[in-house]
């Protein structure tokens, strides 16, 4: 299973942000357009699964890793499963 948490992001700056070498104010007006990582949870992809052991037992785990979706690094500091790592 996996989610892709990504999203645009869009700033605008306006007004008189410095003055210039010759006591001028300059006016600034630029904006930039780039791609946000984590936007509400975290991009994430994992494996889970059950297997009967009989008697009504069973086995469970579940693996759960973190990446960055802007260029495809682990989080969680590398760690492979680092988000979730559960044997039941």
């Amino acid at each position: 299973y996996g989610l892709i948490d990504t999203g645009i992001g869009y700033q605008q700056i306006k007004g008189n942000a410095y003055i210039n070498d010759k006591g001028q104010s300059v006016d600034v007006n630029q904006s930039k357009v780039g791609l946000l990582n984590g936007v509400q949870g975290g991009s994430r992809w994992g494996l889970r699964g059950t297997e009967d052991l009989g008697d009504g037992l069973r086995a469970v785990f579940n693996l759960e890793s973190g990446f960055n979706s802007a260029n495809g690094s682990a989080a969680q500091n590398g760690r492979l499963f680092g988000r979730r790592a559960t044997v039941g």
